[in-house]
Parts: C-alpha cells; sequence; structure tokens
C-alpha cells in the first residue's frame, strides 16, 4: 500500500455517510448485519440510532488497517532501483584470446548462496555476469544478493557483475521461461554488447567446470 491509503479510506467511508440514502443497502449490510436487512426501507428514523456506532466501526477498520501497514512495513527491506555497472575495462577479443561468455544465473526462494557459490565457480574477469532472482523470492533476498556480491572485493575490481532488483513469475515449463531467459539476455547486451557466446544457468547447475 502507498502512504495516503488510510486517508483516502477514510474519506470514502465519510463521504458515504454524507450520502447515506444513496448507499444506504451497503451501509445497512456492512455495519448492522443481516438482522436488519429484512426491515422495511419506509423511514430511517431507526437508522441514526445507529449511525454513532457505524462512526465507531469505520474509525476501528481504519486503525487496524494502519497498524498492519506499519508492521508489514517493518518486515520488508525497500528494493532499489536497478542500477547496472559497466565493465570498468573492455577485454581484449581476437585470434589467440578466449572468448567472451555472457552468464545469466537464476535462482527461487532460498537460493542467494548457491547462485553466489555458483558465480565464482564460474568467474574470470573477462565475462559478463547477471544474477536475478524470480518472484518466489522476498524483497529481502533480493536485497541481501546485492550485498553478498558487493561484500566480495574481487567481483567488484572488474565490474562485471550484475543484480537485477526486479523479480518475474517463471513457470519452468511455460513460455514464461523462455521470456525471462531473452529478458537477461537484452539486459547483458544493454550493459555491454561486447561478448559472444550467453549462457544462462541456475542454482542447481553447480557443480561445473569452469572456463579455464
Amino acid at each position: 500500500l502507498e502512504d495516503g491509503t488510510n486517508e483516502r479510506f477514510q474519506c470514502r467511508v465519510y463521504s458515504g455517510f454524507n450520502d447515506f440514502e444513496e448507499h444506504f443497502e451497503v451501509l445497512k449490510f456492512i455495519c448492522i448485519g443481516s438482522n436488519m436487512a429484512s426491515m422495511a426501507f419506509s423511514g430511517y428514523s431507526w437508522f441514526y440510532g445507529y449511525y454513532p456506532w457505524m462512526v465507531v466501526c469505520a474509525t476501528t477498520l481504519v486503525l487496524f488497517g494502519s497498524l498492519s501497514k506499519t508492521n508489514n512495513n517493518q518486515d520488508e527491506v525497500p528494493l532499489k532501483a536497478s542500477k547496472f555497472q559497466k565493465p570498468l575495462r573492455l577485454p581484449n577479443k581476437g585470434y589467440g584470446y578466449p572468448p567472451v561468455l555472457a552468464y545469466w544465473i537464476s535462482g527461487s526462494k532460498g537460493d542467494s548462496n548457491k547462485m553466489v557459490r555458483l558465480l565464482k565457480a564460474t568467474y574470470h574477469p573477462r565475462n559478463q555476469y547477471l544474477l536475478q532472482l524470480d518472484s518466489g523470492s522476498s524483497d529481502y533476498e533480493r536485497e541481501n544478493l546485492g550485498f553478498l556480491i558487493e561484500s566480495e572485493t574481487v567481483l567488484q575490481t572488474f565490474g562485471n557483475v550484475n543484480v537485477e532488483g526486479k523479480s518475474y513469475a517463471v513457470n519452468k515449463m511455460g513460455s514464461s521461461a523462455l521470456a525471462a531467459t531473452l529478458h537477461a539476455a537484452a539486459l547483458l547486451l544493454k550493459i555491454n554488447s561486447d561478448w559472444d557466446w550467453f549462457i544462462p544457468l541456475s542454482a542447481s547447475s553447480y557443480p561445473l567446470m569452469n572456463q579455464d
């Protein structure tokens, strides 16, 4: 929820009270109950007796919503927008030089450490790396993955490792897996197009032989 949602909700409730004839059926159903729903609509005099209770009910709902929003925000870690770093230097290419590989390492909930392990196993200063957790992971996990990469000095030396902050729902048996792969390749081209081969890996790809 964005800030100010509760205020808009309050205004919406109170505007309904100002024009209760128009919203009479909704207010009667929510605040009075099914027993009162059977009463005749011939007069509204009895309605004013319940008006204070309706105000209390609406205020209580607003307060509970505000408390719930506060508690949820305490558990969440704000995710910063993705800012990809460019390679600090371009690798030499041509006859006699090894190819430049672009790795996309993907994972899901609980795969952060496995992805870092796989990154270290395949790491080479010439290559490009993009790490991404899908929507099965939390904002905290994606933020923590970025911290894990930043804490490794050797991975920051050449500026060739990036973490995608956005997440997407991926069904490995559906078209979303292909879409996620194409999206990752496009991001790697946007970061640096000076690579020869694109290699998608998952957290379960370990162990494997390194480039050397």
